[in-house]
């Protein structure tokens, strides 16, 4: 017979999170067909920890995953464009958990997922002081 060992699950704490986007697996349950999306935190505290996410196969407007699909490349669908999940695979989003409550346990959950924004372009180097118009302050007495 198999022996087990009983262990505790740990929750994220809650917050904000670097998760690497590595999976989703297609399941189901007596509400329908789900997508269960896997990620890999990249922070170094939890670093290569794993959460999962469900979402369900509807596509509307408001639907988790349209919204969470709209997050993940930084803008909104068009009416009719369509969208390979899987080529979201293996990039890094910003991934939001939430600890919930139930039956006694908290377990983490993630509450959103959203594109990583790029750095703007570095600014322009200030002049120098001496390169710098002086302006309403040049009629000041010294």
């Amino acid at each position: 017979m198999p022996v087990y060992t009983a262990t505790e699950y740990e929750p994220l704490d809650p917050g904000l999170y670097v998760g690497r986007f590595v999976e989703i697996r297609e399941a189901k349950s007596e509400h329908g067909a789900y997508y269960r999306r896997i990620f890999e935190i990249r922070d170094e505290d939890y670093g290569g920890r794993q959460i999962h996410a469900n979402v369900s196969d509807k596509f509307g407007p408001s639907s988790k995953a349209r919204q969470w699909v709209e997050a993940m490349i930084g803008r909104r669908l068009g009416n009719g464009e369509r969208v390979d999940t899987d080529s979201l695979l293996g990039r890094d989003f910003h991934v939001t958990i939430v600890n919930v409550e139930k039956d006694g346990r908290t377990y983490d959950n993630v509450a959103s997922m959203n594109a990583i924004r790029k750095a703007k372009a570095e600014k322009k180097e200030e002049p120098e002081a001496d390169e710098r118009d002086e302006g309403e302050f040049a009629n000041l007495p010294v």
